[in-house]
């Protein structure tokens, strides 16, 4: 319903001049520029490695720890030891953005199923080695990963190939055991190097050819070495993925591992619990920051307490191991509740009355209804662009589809997708779903970036319906008698499945952008039958080849995400919001053993993307780099619409330490949790229904 409205209302909201006062239309002030250290409320700095750096630049003295009147209880009770003993011996100290917060009250979220995590990330996502230090201005959006978090410090060798990490000595997990070197030796040997359950070692652990080398030095030191220079090391420990690292309690999931566990009691576990293989049980057993079971500890701020079909409940970890400037243990909030909520418009009807504290990256197009709304709703609109997204949405043709030859042969000729693209009127997209106020644009780099030159952004993107059929005819797909289908070469109806999830990615309302999409499309010739489904199904029908075409999140084209998540433009990493050819990925993984082998030219490509990761030259670095991009953009491995869209961001009015604007989307796609620091989000009194403290 409000999807509707809101087309009813486009005329007249494109009209409200400074709407979106984030951008002005047409206006893209994203540069590579050096941002101060940290750029927003003149020199706010988002955090200390230890106390000793907090006093050593400050000269104020952390004299004492405190923690949640809810963990007092159990101190007093003897369910816990003192906070002291509880911290690690050098705590992460965190700066709040406002004020140091008050402790209490639960966080309401919402989730598009109990497998995904929703909204519930960006407040307690994995907790990965280090973090990408991001400011708050728009020139800030190139991330320098340089801010600790799991890790204390490091040091990096001068020839790139080796980086030591230091740990804090201390540091526990959530059930109150150490945290230590051991674990992180236990994800490498037992778990990446494990070939039953990692079959296929992914692109982000290999360099030169070669798997990371780690070694332990002591109990809180250990050090990776490269085979080849590897200087982005610092952006791939801060960002999505190597969480793994930092993620497997080897305490505890010991005993679901056949190196470890006694056989008979191990394959027992596996049969009571429904699955046929150990590596099965192991992988829901290690689930520890959503989706999991209530027993695995965590790093995260809050812990898994209890999961229905309907809701996720997490209530804050005891042991955490960040404090902020007074001394006060983080998180702030006493738990999160996340609602499953499968469709985007009911979440965002449910925003509009307030039902939610925290609801991130709405849509842009119901921006005018949320600032309508807002005091009614109890609730504030911030406005976070997605900086890193050239396609808040983008379209993928499987290219390994295998149930059906005939369509696998159309998909595979550049002509049908170029036709696709240019079938595209972006500008009207632009207008009508965004208000104007995004950037039409194909799946490519933004302009910011060190890679960008306008062809890119030129190509097959200028709406010409007669060039689209001119691509169709030369390729031999004629129209039926009555004008209404294009024919495939057997004679039967050109009729492709659309794939999609009804969800909100991104500031993008998916199942409004699918609508316009069958309508261009039908307008050549196509026929397209749009599959509406669950995220969990989704997931599984794009990742096992099963889909045709499928709408997945836009493409990630900053310097740095070209770098640590390139999969909608080379062979990288089994995603599904890049399933242009699953079978390939599959075969690049596994080097060869399964899967299809691609075509020599994306092999190519692919080899050009692992030679910049290993390049110190800066020359030839941007070289490459364009060089896959002009690859791109003429054989269209996914199709982007508008991208740069400025997404609302909707939070309850006493949900303090939230900062007014930013970055989303991010280096690599990482949370929010990676950028501002919501540990350190609070409830300032009076609160609300369903935030009542303790």
């Amino acid at each position: 319903m409000i999807r509707r409205l809101m087309i009813m209302l486009v005329s007249a909201a494109i009209c409200l001049s400074g709407i979106i006062p984030v951008l002005a239309q047409g206006d893209y002030p994203y540069t590579w520029t050096s941002a101060p250290e940290s750029a927003y409320k003149g020199e706010h700095r988002w955090v200390w490695a230890t106390p000793q750096d907090y006093e050593k630049v400050t000269g104020k003295r952390i004299e004492k720890y405190n923690e949640s009147p809810l963990l007092r209880t159990k101190v007093a009770a003897g369910e816990l030891p003192p906070v002291e003993e509880r911290l690690p011996e050098e705590p992460l100290i965190v700066n709040p953005y406002e004020e140091v917060g008050e402790y209490g009250g639960i966080a309401h979220v919402a989730c598009p199923s109990t497998r995904w995590v929703g909204d519930g990330l960006h407040l307690n996502n994995a907790e990965a080695p280090l973090r990408p230090d991001v400011g708050l201005h728009l020139d800030s959006v190139r991330a320098r990963p340089n801010i600790p978090n799991v890790l204390k410090d490091w040091k990096l060798s001068n020839d790139y190939r080796s980086i030591t990490l230091y740990m804090r000595k201390g540091m526990r997990w959530s059930d109150g055991e150490p945290f230590t070197a051991d674990d992180i030796v236990f994800w490498y040997e037992d778990v990446l190097l494990n070939e039953e359950f990692t079959p296929a070692i992914d692109s982000r652990w290999i360099i030169g050819g070669e798997v990371w080398k780690l070694k332990k030095i002591n109990d809180y030191t250990i050090r990776l070495e490269f085979a080849a220079p590897f200087p982005f090391v610092l952006y791939n420990l801060a960002t999505w993925g190597p969480e793994a690292m930092t993620s497997y309690p080897k305490h505890y999931l010991k005993q679901f591992h056949p190196r470890y566990a006694d056989k008979e009691k191990l394959e027992k576990m596996v049969k009571k619990e429904g699955f046929d293989h150990w590596y099965e049980l192991f992988a829901e057993e290690s689930l520890s920051c959503w989706g999991g079971t209530t027993d695995v500890p965590t790093l995260s701020p809050y812990m898994l307490k209890g999961k229905s079909v309907t809701t996720i409940t997490m209530e804050r970890n005891p042991y955490y191991w960040k404090v902020d400037t007074e001394g006060n243990q983080l998180p702030y909030f006493d738990g999160i509740s996340a609602r499953v909520v499968i469709d985007a418009e009911i979440k965002e009807s449910m925003t509009i009355t307030g039902e939610f504290d925290f609801s991130w990256g709405c849509s842009t197009a119901n921006y005018p209804m949320f600032m309508e709304n807002a005091e009614k709703g109890n609730y504030r609109v911030l406005l976070y662009p997605y900086a890193n997204r050239a396609g808040a949405s983008c379209v993928s043709i499987n290219q390994t589809y295998n149930k059906d030859l005939v369509l696998r042969e159309i998909f595979r000729d550049k002509r049908f997708r170029q036709a696709l693209s240019v079938a595209i009127d972006r500008e009207e997209m632009n207008e009508v779903l965004y208000h104007g106020r995004g950037r039409p644009m194909p799946s490519t780099v933004l302009p910011c970036s060190m890679f960008y030159l306008p062809e890119f952004d030129e190509a097959y993107t200028e709406y010409d319906p007669e060039k689209a059929n001119a691509l169709l005819d030369e390729m031999g797909l004629n129209w039926d008698e009555n004008h209404e289908c294009r024919l495939r070469s057997d004679g039967k109806r050109l009729s492709v499945i659309l794939d999609m999830v009804p969800r909100i990615n991104e500031g993008a309302d998916d199942v409004a952008t699918t609508e316009m999409l069958v309508k261009y499309w039908r307008t050549i010739g196509i026929d397209i039958v749009v599959k509406s489904e669950s995220a969990d199904l989704f997931d599984a029908r794009v990742l096992g080849n099963e889909h045709q075409l499928s709408l997945g999140g836009g493409s990630t084209t900053t310097d740095d995400n070209l770098i640590m998540a390139p999969h909608h433009y080379v062979l990288w990493h089994q995603w599904s919001d890049a399933g242009y050819g699953p079978l390939w990925i599959t075969w690049h993984l596994t080097k060869g053993e399964r899967g299809e082998r691609p075509p020599e030219e994306l092999i190519e490509v692919t080899k050009k993307w692992e030679e910049i990761l290993v390049t110190v030259d800066e020359e030839k670095k941007i070289r490459l780099g364009r060089e896959i991009f002009r690859w791109n953009a003429e054989n269209i491995l996914t199709i982007g619409f508008v991208g740069m869209l400025p997404g609302p961001e909707i939070v309850r009015v006493n949900l303090r330490n939230v900062p007014p604007t930013g970055l989303d989307g991010g280096i690599a796609g990482t949370a929010l949790i990676d950028y501002y620091w919501p540990e350190q989000f609070f409830f300032r009194a009076p609160l609300f229904e369903g935030q009542k403290r303790y």
